[in-house]
């Protein structure tokens, strides 16, 4: 029998709320650009079942981060700065088809802000909206928390942006 869709707030969460935050150091390719990103995060998340469902299980995750993006080659050059923080969550988890138990098609909201600024503190590029998704997953079959992305289905932003990544990395940092 199929999941039913489901709100996240449904069902009390399998663990207590996680507070987590930490650091993380990664180079990357992005904007045709070979970067380096110290990053700096935190948050609190949760887990809950799924709606009538013993396989698919919702994320909320309130987040923050902040970044600084250096070219990789010159780590102690020019950089900019990023900051985010938001709500992601995930609504639905909607069993596709009986004979396969574990594919689900999700939807999520995450909702939040992203500011980027140069080394002199003007700000380069904001954003601030909802993205809303819809993707189809494989819970694997191991009625844990956790899956796997088989395809994105849909994506929409609503929201105000102004600047652009690229455009922005590209000028300051070349």
């Amino acid at each position: 029998m199929g999941a039913a869709p489901g709100i996240a707030s449904a069902a009390p969460p399998l663990d207590p709320v996680d507070h987590y935050s930490g650091t993380d150091s990664f180079d990357a390719t992005d904007c045709g650009l070979a970067l380096h990103f110290e990053v700096s995060y935190s948050g609190t998340s949760f887990v809950k079942p799924a709606p009538g469902s013993n396989e698919a299980f919702l994320l909320h995750d309130r987040y923050r981060f902040t970044e600084t993006i250096t070219l990789a080659s010159d780590p102690d050059g020019p950089y900019v700065t990023t900051i985010g923080s938001g709500s992601f969550v995930e609504t639905t988890a909607t069993l596709l088809d009986p004979a396969k138990p574990t594919i689900y098609q999700f939807t999520t909201v995450d909702a939040g802000t992203f500011r980027m600024y140069a080394a002199d503190g003007g700000r380069l590029v904001s954003i601030s909206g909802v993205y809303k998704a819809t993707n189809i997953q494989d819970t694997l079959g191991d009625k844990m928390p956790g899956s796997q992305l088989v395809e994105e289905v849909s994506g929409d932003f609503h929201g105000n942006e102004s600047g652009e990544f690229c455009d922005a990395v590209t000028a300051e940092l070349t």
